[in-house]
């Protein structure tokens, strides 16, 4: 077992990998490839085409007419790979205010809630998320749904890697327990997997893979990281999945115990969407010259 990291254009995808999944242990950092980097609109554009380099879409609106496959509502410009309305609606509360941004106009078509949809309701089948890393099921997803639809599609595959597991359940934290979605059975098997296991070796990083496929088949990945620890019994009602269980770094509370807003913004899907919210701006057709600025 060895970590390396991949050479990649993108320093959001600059993330060590075990046995093919990218995660990164408590003692090391990723804000100084991810965190040191924000998104600024209409700012410090001149030393971004080192970052760039392949990363540019073409400009224009998509012909969802000419390319559809499935039947999508007229207003629908962008399609989230997901069935749960609570994702949808998570996704759509990091990115529109992103959208809105970068495209210089509140009032934009593409830049409202009914113009970002989800899967749901669409006869479009599931696809198998067989890939050995959190970037390629997302990419699985993705994809399914643009070549379906003919309209840029966007997802994202995210879980926990504790660090004395190695990295587990990484890509299997949706059915930890053995089978899928059982939020309750996959933290329970967790708690008692490290009963023994002390505060100082309970370091844990969620991790999310977020991805934006076009028809023109342009793609760009990124990935982000919210490091923290595991405590002992669950604490908080909002939230899903491992979040009553997991304390973020400089937190004292869980996720599931911060607010929706809170949790945006430290999250590693607030952080991946943020990143990724330019790309898909230009998806839509927008020409956007800012993509990474220093936080100064």
């Amino acid at each position: 077992m060895s970590n390396h990291i991949p050479p990649s254009e993108d320093v959001s995808q600059a993330v060590p990998h075990i046995d093919g999944q990218p995660y990164l242990p408590q003692n090391t950092s990723l804000s100084s490839q991810i965190d040191d980097y924000i998104v600024h609109p209409k700012t410090c554009s001149t030393h971004l085409s080192e970052l760039r380099k392949t990363d540019s879409f073409p400009s224009g609106q998509f012909d969802a007419q000419s390319t559809s496959r499935v039947g999508v509502p007229s207003g629908a410009h962008l399609i989230v790979a997901t069935h749960n309305e609570h994702k949808l609606g998570e996704i759509r509360s990091i990115l529109l205010p992103q959208l809105k941004t970068f495209t210089g106009n509140d009032r934009c078509v593409e830049c409202n809630e009914e113009a970002i949809i989800s899967a749901k309701g669409l006869n479009v089948a599931e696809p198998v998320e067989d890939g050995i890393t959190f970037t390629d099921n997302a990419f699985i997803k993705a994809r399914a749904l643009c070549h379906a639809t003919g309209l840029p599609a966007v997802a994202d595959d995210s879980g926990l890697a504790v660090d004395i597991l190695g990295g587990a359940p990484g890509i299997f934290s949706a059915r930890w327990c053995g089978h899928h979605g059982d939020d309750q059975a996959n933290l329970q098997l967790l708690l008692d997997q490290l009963h023994d296991v002390h505060d100082p070796h309970r370091g844990a990083s969620f991790i999310c893979a977020a991805v934006v496929v076009c028809p023109d088949g342009t793609e760009k990945s990124v990935l982000a990281q919210m490091s923290g620890r595991l405590i002992n019994e669950p604490r908080g009602s909002n939230g899903f999945g491992y979040d009553p269980i997991f304390i973020a770094d400089g937190q004292t509370r869980t996720n599931a115990e911060l607010s929706a807003k809170e949790k945006h913004a430290l999250s590693h899907r607030g952080k991946a969407f943020r990143i990724l919210a330019p790309f898909v701006a230009a998806a839509l057709g927008y020409q956007v010259t800012t993509i990474i600025a220093d936080k100064k």
